[in-house]
């Protein structure tokens, strides 16, 4: 970082912690009305359904997010009784590729469904080509349901608006508010851990990228823009992500990281769940790395070069390790923090697997039979893809996955549905 730039930091209103890596420290850093009639472009063929949309058959009801470089959209197709989700996106080529080639192969219960995708060239724009991208909508995000469960003041507009009785019960009943978090977060778990055994890291997991269907209580991972397959020994971008949300690796300048990325990101939007706030909170890299050294101490240069930290010479004030389960204190749940406390680890490989999250007790109240939230019934959590149960840790891992209870109500499924397959064979005849 400049001088310039360090001077500009100082004068901001910093802690002792931030100001002393600050002092000690010079290497750390950190419109056009798009219509979609405008381009000519009338009717586009979806090549992953096989199907053509008019473009006239798309009427827009309403925006769900605007950002600099993408907008949702609610719509409704015309033809269809169902609302949908229409997402434009300002980006470059290759990124609409990539976005698109994660979307078409990845078929899992928790993973947002491309229904339909096609690429209009914008005139006004250099013929700019802008993706457009057809899913099932989602009644909002995390972020904006944390927003409104701990009732902060800046919610986003365009979200479906939470039953409030539903909101108060879930808040008055300390279980119900343990059950719904550990629901939510079940199924996000479940997306990374197919993702990382495809060799697939997300690395922009937050909660604005978790979509939730509150009627149903289900839970899918969105926005796969900077999806990437890594490898140990091929560089790749550090600046990625929502700084708050980055593994310190990524803060201290890796461009050697693995899958564990992700797992950091999860750790945050777990603790943010339960405490209704994000966990880090620093406006620039130094502040969200003071952030981490206050709640796991000072790295050792062992752990600086497990990191793989571009920055080996970086001065850090000794802080100790603040215990974990005073931090989180005012959660009262013992498993959470012991899984917290597998999570946030310095060294990436010593970091708990999203697999072995799965397994963690912390998640064994999900799999109680019967088992509701203000008389909501939770959603399937163990229909596991064939792909899935074919992999050699679910298989060793099948019975601690999926209760008895479950697989004995699937096999009195299969049978009664072989029973009439077999009468109506015999009625044909």
């Amino acid at each position: 970082m400049k001088q310039s730039k360090m001077k500009k930091i100082q004068s901001k209103s910093v802690d002792k912690t931030t100001r002393q890596i600050i002092n000690n420290n010079s290497q750390m850093s950190s419109s056009v009305d798009y219509k979609m009639k405008s381009s000519g472009h009338n009717l586009k063929y979806n090549q992953s359904t096989q199907s053509v949309i008019s473009e006239s058959s798309i009427a827009k009801k309403g925006v769900i997010y605007e950002g600099s470089n993408t907008q949702v959209y609610r719509i409704l197709i015309e033809g269809h009784f169902n609302y949908y989700a229409l997402k434009i996106s300002k980006v470059n080529m290759n990124k609409c590729t990539k976005e698109i080639y994660y979307l078409k192969q990845l078929r899992h219960p928790n993973i947002i469904e491309l229904k339909h995708h096609y690429v209009i060239y914008d005139k006004t724009n250099d013929n700019r080509p802008m993706l457009y991208e057809i899913m099932p909508l989602m009644s909002c995000n995390l972020r904006s349901f944390l927003q409104q469960f701990y009732k902060h003041q800046n919610v986003q507009e365009n979200t479906k608006v939470i039953d409030p009785k539903f909101i108060n019960q879930a808040k008055q009943e300390k279980k119900a508010k343990q059950i719904l978090f550990k629901l939510f977060i079940y199924q996000i778990v479940r997306a990374v851990s197919y993702l990382h055994h495809k060799n697939i890291t997300h690395r922009d997991l937050n909660p604005r990228n978790v979509l939730i269907d509150v009627d149903s209580l289900s839970v899918q991972l969105c926005d796969f823009n900077s999806a990437k397959q890594l490898f140990t020994s091929i560089p790749s971008p550090n600046y990625i992500g929502e700084r708050n949300y980055r593994a310190p690796e990524l803060l201290l300048g890796s461009k050697l990281y693995n899958q564990q990325v992700d797992i950091w990101s999860l750790g945050c939007i777990i603790a943010e769940c339960f405490l209704g706030k994000q966990l880090f909170n620093g406006t620039n890299t130094v502040e969200t790395m003071a952030d981490i050294i206050r709640l796991l101490g000072t790295p050792t240069l062992q752990e600086m070069k497990n990191l793989r930290s571009s920055i080996l010479d970086l001065k850090m004030p000794e802080i100790p390790k603040f215990p974990m389960a005073k931090r989180f204190s005012e959660i009262e749940n013992d498993q959470l923090v012991d899984l917290l406390e597998k999570i946030f680890v310095y060294d990436p490989n010593q970091r708990i697997s999203a697999f072995d999250i799965l397994l963690h007790p912390f998640f064994q109240e999900l799999k109680q039979p019967n088992i509701k939230i203000n008389s909501k019934s939770l959603p399937n959590l163990f229909n596991f893809t064939k792909e899935e149960l074919q992999l050699n840790e679910y298989q060793t891992n099948k019975n601690r996955l999926i209760p008895n209870w479950f697989t004995e109500k699937q096999k009195r499924f299969e049978y009664l549905t072989t029973s009439m397959d077999d009468a109506k064979l015999l009625l044909n005849k």
